[in-house]
């Protein structure tokens, strides 16, 4: 095991950059600011005359805002209620975040011996949520292949955790494969091979997925690398995976407390239902053609009610 030391020269070489990404710079400075476009205006205009006062060598950013941005505006928050993007981020880590810290919170309460499948399926399931939020952020540059990688390791990682949480024996909870662990959880969960399926054929850059990679325009073929549309079915997959994630998780809980699963908050959880978001956007863009087998994926994928 790593011991978890600081080496300051790696650490001056390669710092880590937490903080999350932007929806846009400011303007075409030599030093990129990051802001969001619902900024209020003054802000964004304050910020621009800083910048420009830096990049002009003067020290005065009312002088500069008055001579050289008096013409300077900017519309207020593009998009508005329409960014379908913000809302679902949102509700969909909301929901992660809150059935993380309901369910850690009673299985901490557990014997667990240190190297036991439960101790290890634990801590696997406790790095999710934050590869969600990261998977989130490479969705927004309008990437898709590359958050359907993340995606599917994350789905190995749950299934693998259902798989292994009830062995004492650490050996031979980690001998346990992967592919042997998506056949266990399709029998609770079947949706879990068509989509386990479904992401392997992008991720092994299948013949159909060369196609949905091109685009044309003006009679030219050209590779499609990002796009909102793209953005948007990362964005119904990043939920289908979380909505599975709160379903796993509290498999694993319950199994290993020898107990029925707990009552869910469903208005909660309604923030990560797929179908939910694949019906906004078709409201949003009635033309957006979405993957008719990610639509089956979806409207399959388990959705916890009380009753």
């Amino acid at each position: 095991m790593r011991a978890l030391t600081t080496k300051p020269k790696i650490a001056d070489a390669f710092p880590l950059c937490l903080e999350r990404t932007f929806e846009s710079t400011l303007n075409q400075s030599d030093y990129e600011i990051g802001v969001d476009l619902d900024y209020p205006y003054d802000l964004r205009e304050m910020l621009t005359a800083a910048s420009v006062t830096h990049a002009l060598g003067n020290k005065s950013i009312d002088n500069v805002r008055k001579t050289y941005l008096g013409s300077l505006s900017y519309e207020d928050d593009p998009g508005g209620d329409k960014r379908l993007d913000r809302k679902f981020r949102e509700g969909v880590l909301r929901s992660v975040y809150s059935e993380y810290e309901r369910l850690s919170g009673r299985f901490t309460k557990l014997d667990v011996e240190p190297h036991s499948g439960r101790f290890v399926s634990f801590h696997t399931l406790s790095r999710i949520p934050y590869s969600i939020r990261k998977t989130f952020h490479l969705a927004d540059t309008g990437s898709l292949l590359e958050v359907i990688a993340i995606l599917r390791m994350i789905l190995e990682q749950m299934c693998w955790s259902l798989l292994i949480c009830d062995i004492e024996d650490a050996d031979i909870a980690l001998g346990k494969s992967v592919s042997g662990s998506i056949g266990n959880a399709k029998k609770s969960v079947p949706v879990v091979g068509e989509l386990y399926g479904w992401l392997s054929n992008h991720a092994h850059w299948h013949p159909s997925t060369h196609l949905k990679s091109f685009a044309s325009k003006d009679g030219r073929l050209f590779h499609l690398i990002n796009s909102s549309e793209y953005k948007a079915e990362s964005y119904i997959l990043i939920s289908i995976v979380s909505s599975l994630y709160v379903q796993i998780y509290s498999s694993v809980v319950a199994t290993c407390l020898r107990e029925e699963m707990m009552p869910y908050d469903e208005a909660m959880l309604a923030d990560c239902d797929p179908v939910r978001i694949i019906e906004s956007i078709a409201t949003a863009d009635p033309s957006y053609d979405l993957d008719e087998k990610l639509k089956t994926i979806a409207t399959a994928v388990w959705r916890p009610t009380n009753g």
